[in-house]
């Protein structure tokens, strides 16, 4: 059965001359549609806090962890709580900016102790500037 997912979203950011970025995006999910008893339904929160400091030769280090609730899930099974951060360098291939990314994020809390403790992910991420 396919089911449909809908819910408010709200981000906020700042950025100003300073090296600082930073902002959050918050929002929750709830499923539409189904039997009202389905097993398969929605009610996912998502907090998203995040933070760099860019350096002027392209690095910067920040953090932007996803911290996620299902609050559907029984009593402390619902919460997933990273700790961690990235690096990130912003070069040249060419004539092509791109931006290389490795990122790090331990799961403190999460709904069961053996699950899914670590995340380690390398990005590259094409940047077609406008200026």
């Amino acid at each position: 059965m396919h089911k449909w997912g809908s819910g408010p979203s709200v981000a906020f950011l700042k950025k100003d001359e300073s090296p600082w970025v930073g902002g959050v995006v918050v929002n929750n999910i709830w499923s539409i549609g189904g039997p009202p008893q389905g097993s398969d339904k929605t009610n996912s929160f998502l907090l998203n806090p995040f933070f760099s400091y860019h350096f002027s030769d392209g690095w910067s280090v920040g953090s932007s962890p996803n911290i996620t609730a299902n609050w559907l899930s029984r009593g402390g099974q619902q919460w997933t709580i990273p700790s961690g951060g990235d690096i990130d360098k912003i070069l040249r291939l060419g004539e092509q900016r791109i931006k290389l990314s490795v990122e790090s994020y331990y799961n403190a809390i999460r709904p069961q102790a053996g699950n899914q403790n670590w995340l380690v992910q390398v990005t590259v991420t094409l940047l077609f500037p406008h200026d």
